[in-house]
Protein backbone atom coordinates (compact mmCIF):
# COMPACT_ATOMS: atom_id res chain seq x y z
CA UNK A 1 0.00 0.00 0.00
CA UNK A 2 1.31 3.44 -0.88
CA UNK A 3 1.36 6.31 1.57
CA UNK A 4 0.74 9.91 0.57
CA UNK A 5 3.26 12.37 1.84
CA UNK A 6 3.22 16.17 1.67
CA UNK A 7 5.31 17.72 -1.10
CA UNK A 8 7.07 14.47 -2.00
CA UNK A 9 4.37 12.41 -3.65
CA UNK A 10 4.36 8.71 -2.81
CA UNK A 11 6.58 6.63 -0.57
CA UNK A 12 6.82 2.87 -1.05
CA UNK A 13 7.84 1.53 2.36
CA UNK A 14 8.35 -1.98 1.04
CA UNK A 15 11.35 -0.74 -0.92
CA UNK A 16 12.94 0.06 2.44
CA UNK A 17 11.61 -2.86 4.48
CA UNK A 18 12.30 -5.86 2.22
CA UNK A 19 16.08 -5.30 1.82
CA UNK A 20 16.40 -4.52 5.53
CA UNK A 21 14.75 -7.73 6.83
CA UNK A 22 16.60 -9.73 4.19
CA UNK A 23 19.90 -8.61 5.67
CA UNK A 24 19.18 -8.74 9.40
CA UNK A 25 19.68 -11.95 11.41
CA UNK A 26 17.42 -12.11 14.48
CA UNK A 27 15.25 -14.49 16.53
CA UNK A 28 11.81 -15.40 15.16
CA UNK A 29 9.93 -13.53 17.88
CA UNK A 30 11.57 -10.25 16.82
CA UNK A 31 10.87 -10.92 13.13
CA UNK A 32 7.20 -11.63 13.88
CA UNK A 33 6.90 -8.42 15.89
CA UNK A 34 8.67 -6.38 13.21
CA UNK A 35 6.29 -7.71 10.54
CA UNK A 36 3.26 -6.78 12.65
CA UNK A 37 4.59 -3.25 13.07
CA UNK A 38 5.27 -2.97 9.35
CA UNK A 39 1.74 -4.10 8.49
CA UNK A 40 0.39 -1.40 10.77
CA UNK A 41 2.77 1.22 9.42
CA UNK A 42 1.41 0.70 5.92
CA UNK A 43 -2.00 1.98 7.05
CA UNK A 44 -0.75 5.06 8.91
CA UNK A 45 -0.45 8.32 6.97
CA UNK A 46 2.76 10.29 7.01
CA UNK A 47 2.56 13.25 9.44
CA UNK A 48 0.82 16.23 7.90
CA UNK A 49 1.22 19.95 8.72
CA UNK A 50 -2.55 19.86 9.23
CA UNK A 51 -1.91 17.99 12.50
CA UNK A 52 -1.34 20.27 15.48
CA UNK A 53 1.87 18.54 16.60
CA UNK A 54 3.43 18.82 13.13
CA UNK A 55 2.27 22.21 11.91
CA UNK A 56 5.56 23.99 12.66
CA UNK A 57 8.01 21.67 10.90
CA UNK A 58 8.52 21.50 7.15
CA UNK A 59 8.97 18.21 5.29
CA UNK A 60 9.65 19.95 1.99
CA UNK A 61 13.16 18.49 1.63
CA UNK A 62 12.62 15.26 3.56
CA UNK A 63 12.02 12.25 1.32
CA UNK A 64 12.00 9.16 3.53
CA UNK A 65 12.64 6.74 0.67
CA UNK A 66 16.10 8.29 0.24
CA UNK A 67 17.17 6.90 3.64
CA UNK A 68 17.65 3.13 3.28
CA UNK A 69 17.49 1.14 6.51
CA UNK A 70 20.59 -0.78 7.48
CA UNK A 71 22.01 -2.74 10.39
CA UNK A 72 23.91 -0.46 12.73
CA UNK A 73 26.96 -1.64 14.70
CA UNK A 74 26.44 -2.33 18.40
CA UNK A 75 26.28 0.62 20.75
CA UNK A 76 29.03 1.25 23.28
CA UNK A 77 28.04 0.32 26.85
CA UNK A 78 30.08 1.57 29.80
CA UNK A 79 29.68 1.49 33.56
CA UNK A 80 32.00 1.36 36.54
CA UNK A 81 29.28 -0.33 38.58
CA UNK A 82 30.25 -3.75 39.84
CA UNK A 83 27.91 -6.68 40.25
CA UNK A 84 25.78 -8.06 37.40
CA UNK A 85 23.22 -9.11 40.02
CA UNK A 86 22.14 -5.44 40.20
CA UNK A 87 21.46 -4.79 36.53
CA UNK A 88 21.97 -6.05 32.99
CA UNK A 89 22.29 -4.39 29.59
CA UNK A 90 21.48 -6.80 26.78
CA UNK A 91 20.77 -6.64 23.04
CA UNK A 92 17.41 -8.09 22.06
CA UNK A 93 19.08 -10.87 20.06
CA UNK A 94 20.74 -12.29 23.17
CA UNK A 95 18.02 -12.07 25.83
CA UNK A 96 17.45 -14.92 28.24
CA UNK A 97 13.99 -16.45 28.56
CA UNK A 98 12.79 -14.24 31.45
CA UNK A 99 14.06 -10.97 29.96
CA UNK A 100 12.78 -11.93 26.51
CA UNK A 101 9.27 -12.26 27.98
CA UNK A 102 9.56 -8.81 29.57
CA UNK A 103 10.82 -7.14 26.39
CA UNK A 104 8.31 -8.84 24.13
CA UNK A 105 5.45 -7.71 26.35
CA UNK A 106 6.80 -4.15 26.48
CA UNK A 107 7.24 -4.02 22.70
CA UNK A 108 3.64 -5.02 22.06
CA UNK A 109 2.49 -2.48 24.66
CA UNK A 110 4.43 0.19 22.76
CA UNK A 111 2.85 -0.91 19.50
CA UNK A 112 -0.69 -0.90 20.90
CA UNK A 113 -0.23 2.50 22.55
CA UNK A 114 1.04 4.16 19.36
CA UNK A 115 -0.95 2.61 16.55
CA UNK A 116 -1.26 5.93 14.73
CA UNK A 117 2.12 7.50 15.49
CA UNK A 118 4.14 7.24 12.28
CA UNK A 119 7.62 7.80 13.69
CA UNK A 120 7.16 5.60 16.78
CA UNK A 121 6.04 2.82 14.43
CA UNK A 122 8.97 3.60 12.15
CA UNK A 123 11.39 3.20 15.06
CA UNK A 124 9.75 -0.07 16.12
CA UNK A 125 9.87 -1.39 12.57
CA UNK A 126 13.45 -0.48 11.64
CA UNK A 127 15.26 -0.54 14.99
CA UNK A 128 18.87 -1.64 14.99
CA UNK A 129 20.14 -2.29 17.53
CA UNK A 130 17.52 -3.02 20.19
CA UNK A 131 18.85 -2.58 23.72
CA UNK A 132 17.30 -3.68 27.04
CA UNK A 133 18.45 -2.13 30.33
CA UNK A 134 17.12 -4.11 33.29
CA UNK A 135 17.57 -2.72 36.83
CA UNK A 136 16.83 -5.48 39.31
CA UNK A 137 14.67 -5.18 42.43
CA UNK A 138 16.14 -3.27 45.42
CA UNK A 139 19.28 -2.35 43.48
CA UNK A 140 20.98 1.00 44.09
CA UNK A 141 23.58 1.86 41.46
CA UNK A 142 26.29 4.26 42.57
CA UNK A 143 27.70 4.77 39.06
CA UNK A 144 25.86 5.73 35.89
CA UNK A 145 25.29 3.33 33.01
CA UNK A 146 26.52 5.02 29.83
CA UNK A 147 25.10 4.10 26.42
CA UNK A 148 26.71 5.66 23.34
CA UNK A 149 25.16 5.40 19.86
CA UNK A 150 27.32 6.42 16.92
CA UNK A 151 25.86 6.19 13.43
CA UNK A 152 28.07 4.26 11.03
CA UNK A 153 29.99 6.40 8.52
CA UNK A 154 28.23 4.81 5.55
CA UNK A 155 24.72 4.98 7.05
CA UNK A 156 22.09 7.48 6.04
CA UNK A 157 19.44 6.28 8.50
CA UNK A 158 19.41 4.81 12.01
CA UNK A 159 16.67 3.86 14.49
CA UNK A 160 18.19 3.06 17.92
CA UNK A 161 15.64 1.53 20.31
CA UNK A 162 16.21 1.34 24.08
CA UNK A 163 13.87 -0.10 26.70
CA UNK A 164 14.71 0.64 30.34
CA UNK A 165 12.84 -1.44 32.92
CA UNK A 166 13.39 -0.69 36.61
CA UNK A 167 11.94 -3.06 39.19
CA UNK A 168 10.67 -2.06 42.64
CA UNK A 169 12.74 0.13 44.98
CA UNK A 170 15.63 0.75 42.63
CA UNK A 171 17.79 3.84 42.15
CA UNK A 172 19.95 4.42 39.08
CA UNK A 173 21.21 6.83 36.41
CA UNK A 174 21.40 6.02 32.69
CA UNK A 175 23.05 8.40 30.22
CA UNK A 176 22.29 7.83 26.55
CA UNK A 177 24.25 9.73 23.96
CA UNK A 178 23.70 9.98 20.19
CA UNK A 179 26.41 11.22 17.86
CA UNK A 180 25.84 11.72 14.13
CA UNK A 181 28.51 13.72 12.27
CA UNK A 182 27.58 15.88 9.31
CA UNK A 183 28.09 14.61 5.76
CA UNK A 184 27.49 16.06 2.30
CA UNK A 185 24.19 14.16 2.11
CA UNK A 186 21.29 14.52 4.53
CA UNK A 187 21.18 11.89 7.28
CA UNK A 188 18.18 10.71 9.30
CA UNK A 189 18.04 9.35 12.87
CA UNK A 190 14.87 8.26 14.67
CA UNK A 191 15.71 7.12 18.25
CA UNK A 192 13.08 5.76 20.63
CA UNK A 193 13.63 5.34 24.38
CA UNK A 194 10.93 3.87 26.65
CA UNK A 195 11.37 3.91 30.44
CA UNK A 196 9.22 1.79 32.76
CA UNK A 197 9.40 2.48 36.49
CA UNK A 198 7.86 -0.01 38.91
CA UNK A 199 6.65 1.13 42.38
CA UNK A 200 9.31 2.93 44.41
CA UNK A 201 11.83 3.14 41.56
CA UNK A 202 13.90 6.33 41.21
CA UNK A 203 15.58 7.08 37.89
CA UNK A 204 17.90 9.61 36.38
CA UNK A 205 17.91 9.64 32.59
CA UNK A 206 20.33 11.96 30.75
CA UNK A 207 20.41 12.17 26.98
CA UNK A 208 22.74 14.20 24.78
CA UNK A 209 22.17 14.54 21.05
CA UNK A 210 25.18 15.75 19.08
CA UNK A 211 23.97 16.06 15.51
CA UNK A 212 25.80 17.63 12.59
CA UNK A 213 24.23 20.27 10.37
CA UNK A 214 23.08 17.71 7.79
CA UNK A 215 21.12 15.59 10.27
CA UNK A 216 17.32 15.38 10.46
CA UNK A 217 16.06 13.78 13.66
CA UNK A 218 12.72 12.63 15.04
CA UNK A 219 13.11 11.62 18.68
CA UNK A 220 10.81 9.97 21.23
CA UNK A 221 11.48 9.70 24.98
CA UNK A 222 8.60 8.10 26.88
CA UNK A 223 8.22 7.23 30.56
CA UNK A 224 5.62 5.30 32.52
CA UNK A 225 5.59 5.78 36.31
CA UNK A 226 3.86 3.62 38.88
CA UNK A 227 3.15 4.53 42.50
CA UNK A 228 5.84 6.38 44.47
CA UNK A 229 8.28 6.28 41.55
CA UNK A 230 10.46 9.24 40.57
CA UNK A 231 11.68 10.17 37.11
CA UNK A 232 14.38 12.81 36.53
CA UNK A 233 14.81 13.36 32.80
CA UNK A 234 17.56 15.59 31.38
CA UNK A 235 17.35 16.33 27.67
CA UNK A 236 20.16 18.14 25.84
CA UNK A 237 19.84 18.78 22.13
CA UNK A 238 23.18 20.05 20.89
CA UNK A 239 22.48 20.75 17.24
CA UNK A 240 21.22 19.30 14.00
CA UNK A 241 19.76 20.60 10.78
CA UNK A 242 16.12 19.98 11.64
CA UNK A 243 14.33 17.98 14.32
CA UNK A 244 11.20 17.19 16.29
CA UNK A 245 11.39 15.68 19.78
CA UNK A 246 8.55 14.22 21.83
CA UNK A 247 9.06 13.77 25.58
CA UNK A 248 6.13 12.11 27.34
CA UNK A 249 5.54 11.07 30.98
CA UNK A 250 2.50 9.08 32.09
CA UNK A 251 2.04 9.23 35.87
CA UNK A 252 0.01 6.08 36.52
CA UNK A 253 0.53 5.77 40.27
CA UNK A 254 -0.21 7.89 43.31
CA UNK A 255 2.88 9.49 44.81
CA UNK A 256 4.68 9.51 41.47
CA UNK A 257 6.89 12.46 40.52
CA UNK A 258 8.45 13.47 37.21
CA UNK A 259 11.01 16.24 36.76
CA UNK A 260 11.86 17.14 33.16
CA UNK A 261 14.76 19.48 32.42
CA UNK A 262 16.31 20.47 29.13
CA UNK A 263 18.63 22.94 27.44
CA UNK A 264 19.75 23.60 23.93
CA UNK A 265 22.04 26.03 22.11
CA UNK A 266 21.20 26.58 18.45
CA UNK A 267 23.07 28.55 15.80
CA UNK A 268 23.25 29.06 12.03
CA UNK A 269 19.95 27.77 10.55
CA UNK A 270 19.25 24.98 13.03
CA UNK A 271 15.60 24.18 13.74
CA UNK A 272 14.41 22.28 16.80
CA UNK A 273 10.82 21.65 17.87
CA UNK A 274 10.45 20.02 21.31
CA UNK A 275 7.03 18.81 22.45
CA UNK A 276 6.62 17.74 26.09
CA UNK A 277 3.51 15.97 27.41
CA UNK A 278 2.86 15.31 31.12
CA UNK A 279 -0.19 13.14 31.79
CA UNK A 280 -1.39 12.93 35.41
CA UNK A 281 -3.42 9.77 35.01
CA UNK A 282 -3.50 9.29 38.80
CA UNK A 283 -3.96 11.93 41.47
CA UNK A 284 -1.60 12.77 44.34
CA UNK A 285 1.19 13.07 41.78
CA UNK A 286 3.53 15.89 40.84
CA UNK A 287 5.44 17.16 37.81
CA UNK A 288 7.93 19.94 37.21
CA UNK A 289 9.08 20.96 33.74
CA UNK A 290 11.76 23.49 32.84
CA UNK A 291 13.25 23.95 29.37
CA UNK A 292 15.82 26.63 28.48
CA UNK A 293 17.05 27.48 25.00
CA UNK A 294 19.65 29.82 23.51
CA UNK A 295 19.28 30.84 19.87
CA UNK A 296 21.58 32.88 17.66
CA UNK A 297 22.16 33.57 13.95
CA UNK A 298 19.02 32.34 12.11
CA UNK A 299 18.24 29.42 14.43
CA UNK A 300 14.65 28.64 15.42
CA UNK A 301 13.53 26.85 18.60
CA UNK A 302 9.95 25.89 19.47
CA UNK A 303 8.75 24.63 22.84
CA UNK A 304 5.30 23.13 23.35
CA UNK A 305 4.29 22.07 26.84
CA UNK A 306 1.23 19.84 27.23
CA UNK A 307 -0.17 19.26 30.73
CA UNK A 308 -3.14 16.92 31.10
CA UNK A 309 -5.02 16.48 34.38
CA UNK A 310 -8.34 14.61 34.10
CA UNK A 311 -11.26 15.25 36.42
CA UNK A 312 -10.55 12.10 38.43
CA UNK A 313 -6.99 13.20 39.35
CA UNK A 314 -7.02 15.24 42.56
CA UNK A 315 -4.20 16.76 44.64
CA UNK A 316 -1.88 17.29 41.69
CA UNK A 317 1.07 19.71 41.85
CA UNK A 318 2.39 20.72 38.42
CA UNK A 319 4.61 23.48 37.05
CA UNK A 320 5.83 24.33 33.55
CA UNK A 321 8.50 26.91 32.67
CA UNK A 322 10.19 27.78 29.39
CA UNK A 323 12.94 30.43 29.19
CA UNK A 324 14.59 31.58 25.96
CA UNK A 325 17.66 33.73 25.41
CA UNK A 326 17.91 35.34 21.96
CA UNK A 327 21.42 36.47 21.03
CA UNK A 328 20.63 37.94 17.61
CA UNK A 329 17.51 39.58 16.24
CA UNK A 330 17.50 37.16 13.29
CA UNK A 331 17.01 34.17 15.63
CA UNK A 332 13.56 32.97 16.73
CA UNK A 333 12.09 31.26 19.78
CA UNK A 334 8.48 30.28 20.44
CA UNK A 335 6.73 29.02 23.56
CA UNK A 336 3.35 27.28 23.37
CA UNK A 337 2.03 26.22 26.80
CA UNK A 338 -1.09 24.04 26.76
CA UNK A 339 -2.87 23.15 30.01
CA UNK A 340 -5.89 20.86 29.99
CA UNK A 341 -6.92 20.83 33.64
CA UNK A 342 -10.33 19.32 34.39
CA UNK A 343 -9.87 18.78 38.14
CA UNK A 344 -10.56 21.52 40.69
CA UNK A 345 -8.28 20.27 43.45
CA UNK A 346 -4.89 20.97 41.85
CA UNK A 347 -1.98 23.38 42.05
CA UNK A 348 -0.69 24.38 38.61
CA UNK A 349 1.57 27.12 37.29
CA UNK A 350 3.21 27.96 34.01
CA UNK A 351 5.43 30.67 32.58
CA UNK A 352 7.46 31.55 29.51
CA UNK A 353 10.04 34.28 28.86
CA UNK A 354 11.87 35.63 25.83
CA UNK A 355 14.89 37.81 26.46
CA UNK A 356 17.91 39.34 24.76
CA UNK A 357 21.36 40.02 26.17
CA UNK A 358 21.07 43.41 27.87
CA UNK A 359 23.47 46.10 26.70
CA UNK A 360 24.17 47.19 30.27
CA UNK A 361 25.27 43.63 31.10
CA UNK A 362 27.68 43.61 28.16
CA UNK A 363 28.96 47.07 29.07
CA UNK A 364 29.59 46.01 32.68
CA UNK A 365 31.50 42.88 31.66
CA UNK A 366 33.44 44.77 28.96
CA UNK A 367 34.46 47.29 31.61
CA UNK A 368 35.91 44.42 33.61
CA UNK A 369 38.21 43.48 30.71
CA UNK A 370 36.10 40.82 28.97
CA UNK A 371 35.67 40.80 25.20
CA UNK A 372 32.15 40.73 23.71
CA UNK A 373 32.56 37.01 22.97
CA UNK A 374 33.72 36.22 26.53
CA UNK A 375 30.95 38.36 28.00
CA UNK A 376 28.23 36.66 25.94
CA UNK A 377 29.50 33.23 26.92
CA UNK A 378 29.46 34.19 30.60
CA UNK A 379 25.86 35.40 30.30
CA UNK A 380 24.79 32.23 28.46
CA UNK A 381 26.60 30.02 30.97
CA UNK A 382 24.79 31.76 33.82
CA UNK A 383 21.48 31.38 32.00
CA UNK A 384 21.95 27.62 31.46
CA UNK A 385 23.64 26.83 34.78
CA UNK A 386 20.29 26.47 36.57
CA UNK A 387 19.72 23.29 34.50
CA UNK A 388 23.31 22.07 34.10
CA UNK A 389 23.97 22.28 37.85
CA UNK A 390 21.15 19.77 38.44
CA UNK A 391 22.76 17.02 36.33
CA UNK A 392 23.68 14.02 38.52
CA UNK A 393 27.01 13.60 36.69
CA UNK A 394 29.94 16.02 36.95
CA UNK A 395 31.43 14.51 33.80
CA UNK A 396 28.38 15.32 31.67
CA UNK A 397 27.98 18.78 33.22
CA UNK A 398 31.60 19.58 32.32
CA UNK A 399 31.17 18.28 28.77
CA UNK A 400 28.09 20.44 28.26
CA UNK A 401 29.81 23.62 29.40
CA UNK A 402 32.69 22.99 27.00
CA UNK A 403 30.29 22.27 24.15
CA UNK A 404 28.31 25.46 24.76
CA UNK A 405 31.51 27.51 24.67
CA UNK A 406 32.62 25.79 21.45
CA UNK A 407 29.26 26.30 19.76
CA UNK A 408 29.00 29.96 20.62
CA UNK A 409 32.46 30.58 19.19
CA UNK A 410 31.54 29.10 15.78
CA UNK A 411 31.29 31.61 12.91
CA UNK A 412 27.80 32.40 11.61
Amino acid sequence: MKIKKPAEGIVELRDIYVPFVGEIDEPDWISVFRQKVFNRLLSVPFPSPALEAWRKISFSNFDIKKFPANIEPLASIRSNERGSDKYSVTYFNYLGKKEKEIVEKKLYTLLNNHLNDFFVLYSLCFFSPGLFVHIKENSVLEKEIQLDHLMHDTSLMSCPLTIIFAEKFTKFVVSENFSVPATEDLRFICPLTQIYLEPGASSGYITQEKFGNSVIHFRNIRSELKENSVSNCFYFNLGGYKGKTFISSDLKGTGSLTNTYGTGVFNKREFQDVDVSINHIEGRSASHLKIKAVVTDKAHHIFTGNLMIPKSSRHVDASQINNNLILKKTARAEAIPKLEVFSDDVKCSHGATMGEVAEDQLFYLNSRGLSDEEARFMIVEGFLSEIIDLIPSERIAGELRLYVEEKLSQPS
